[in-house]
């Protein structure tokens, strides 16, 4: 009887829920933006469902030291899941070796310039730390070759993307932690840099965070670093090429970077402004419309594509190795992104999700066998796709912290790289040096002076350090004028000296200097000494 009242609930909540969109309730409801994609852009999509399915990188050869180091990072997981059976649809996950507290992933720009620091010093540990002496692939690049079809078939375009993704993101946490217990990954919230004139002018984009986005990245952390060889025909380096108007250029292929054409004709339909149009981020809009869902099987391509392919745009936008599906965790924004994909999804299942959490699986596998609940979540087996709906991965190793949202001062964003929007109450992004501040105010611009202060927003539009009343160093004050001592110093000061006191009867020297026994100073000892001669 309570199996057939709690159908009847979920039934009825889904029918609601399938109405709700239409619905309006009065002058406070709020109005979703959908995106609308062509026609082109849909091809696109299934020519990028086509191109992973393909050869091109199905390749992957890893050392028996290589493959063992992978799997250790989740052993604790594979023992669990194999304990409980593939039904059971639960499983811990991850590795939990010097492991302490959960810790909490915080948006990027949130970070302390110390957890900054550790958090770029262990990605730079992992691309340098190789398991098997004998190869050039470090952690990292394993990682990379980790993401492609013919080892995750069921990673990308199905309902298995968010789980599988979920895994995938917390090991290579396992991997930081190894070489940092207190790292955490962050998390890139799109809809800070959305409003920007040019959000690829974001001050994201600069040395002090992930560095440039336009071109081969040689400032920062990650300047010059190395890709597989398999990646460098986009790139010798790592390489970002972000939209900036008419003037972006990119290689576009079909197969593997879902939607860059069409937004180079964006861009190009738009050459008076040369902005991208806001649109290609995750907004606030996107994540509402999220949002409006009930069920794990709406946000997922089974029934809906657009939570997947709005997360395709960002990484088409951003350009570059992290345009292409099999090279895109070459580029440590991978990491920030599909973090802030997952805080997203883990937002939806608390709030918004009336279906069970663990056990609510799309059954009608539109993305092939490889997504269907109980399909092997490879490389991660005895995992399975429906083991990654799991409450374990919130519950006992991570945690998302809030995204910087309402605000009235500054302060409130807690972080030098956003401002607060007053006339919106909502922080935002700041714009780097010599960006688009077109219509912001002065505290929108990002860095400092060098003489002190802030950048200022030039009536050109732009951010820059010229502006500052104090951008040159003050003149160093003049030297004080020199003073006469008032007192001598006490190597100069008269000591007098003691008149011995001569008792009678034989005299008694004791302590008295030679010079002073029979008088005072030199006279008296030349004197006794004239006396003895006679």
């Amino acid at each position: 009887m309570r199996r057939l009242v709690v159908a009847i609930l979920v039934f009825a909540a889904i029918c609601c829920g399938s109405a709700l969109p239409r619905q309006r309730s009065g002058g406070n409801s709020v109005t979703v933006k959908r995106k609308q994609y062509s026609a082109r852009q849909l091809e696109q999509l299934k020519q990028a469902k086509a191109g992973w399915a393909s050869t091109k990188y199905q390749k992957v050869e890893l050392t028996p030291l290589q493959t063992a180091w992978f799997k250790s990072l989740g052993a604790p997981a594979v023992n669990k899941s194999v304990s409980l059976g593939k039904y059971q649809g639960y499983t811990a996950a991850g590795s939990t070796q010097c492991f302490g507290p959960v810790l909490t992933r915080k948006e990027y720009r949130q970070l302390t310039r110390e957890e900054r620091r550790r958090f770029h010093n262990a990605l730079n540990k992992m691309k340098c730390t190789f398991p098997d002496p004998a190869s050039p692939v470090s952690e990292y690049d394993i990682f990379v070759r980790m993401h492609r079809c013919g080892e995750a078939p069921g990673a990308h375009f199905g309902a298995g993307f968010l789980p599988w993704h979920r895994e995938f993101l917390w090991r290579f946490e396992s991997a930081l932690r190894t070489h940092d217990c207190c790292v955490a990954l962050p998390y890139w919230d799109t809809t800070l840099d959305q409003c920007l004139p040019r959000p690829a002018h974001s001050a994201i984009w600069s040395a002090e965070y992930m560095g440039n986005n336009d071109g081969y990245v040689n400032v920062g952390d990650f300047a010059r670093w190395s890709v597989l060889p398999e990646c460098q025909n986009i790139g010798q380096c790592l390489r970002r090429n972000a939209l900036q108007g008419a003037n972006y250029q990119y290689v576009y292929d079909a197969g593997y970077a879902p939607f860059a054409g069409a937004l180079r004709e964006a861009a190009a339909a738009n050459p008076t402004t040369q902005t991208p149009p806001s649109q290609y981020l995750i907004g606030d809009d996107d994540i509402a419309y999220v949002m409006k869902k009930l069920t794990y099987a709406d946000i997922t391509m089974d029934k809906d594509a657009k939570f997947e392919t709005d997360h395709g745009l960002v990484h088409a936008f951003v350009g570059g190795h992290v345009a292409h599906i099999e090279c895109a965790p070459s580029d440590p924004v991978y990491w920030l992104l599909h973090a802030f994909v997952d805080k997203i999804w883990e937002d939806f299942r608390r709030k918004s999700q009336m279906t069970p959490r663990e056990t609510e699986y799309p059954c009608t596998c539109n993305g092939g066998a490889a997504h269907a609940p109980y399909a092997p979540m490879r490389p991660f087996y005895p995992l399975y796709n429906i083991h990654g709906l799991s409450n374990h991965y919130t519950n006992y190793y991570y945690r998302y912290q809030r995204s910087p949202y309402k605000c009235t001062a500054d302060e409130q964003c807690c972080s030098e790289a956003l401002w607060c929007d007053k006339a919106q109450c909502r922080c935002r992004a700041k714009v780097r040096l010599g960006g688009d501040c077109t219509g912001l105010p002065n505290n929108a611009c990002a860095g400092t002076c060098p003489g002190g202060g802030r950048p200022m927003c030039v009536k050109s539009g732009t951010c820059q350090v010229c502006a500052c009343p104090s951008a040159q160093p003050p003149p160093p004050p003049p030297p004080p004028p020199p003073q006469m001592p008032t007192q001598m110093p006490p190597y100069m000061t008269p000591m007098p000296r003691p008149i011995p006191q001569v008792p009678r009867g034989r005299p008694s020297y004791g302590m008295i200097p030679w010079y002073s026994r029979y008088g005072r100073g030199f006279q008296g000892a030349y004197a006794t000494k004239r006396l003895i001669r006679k």
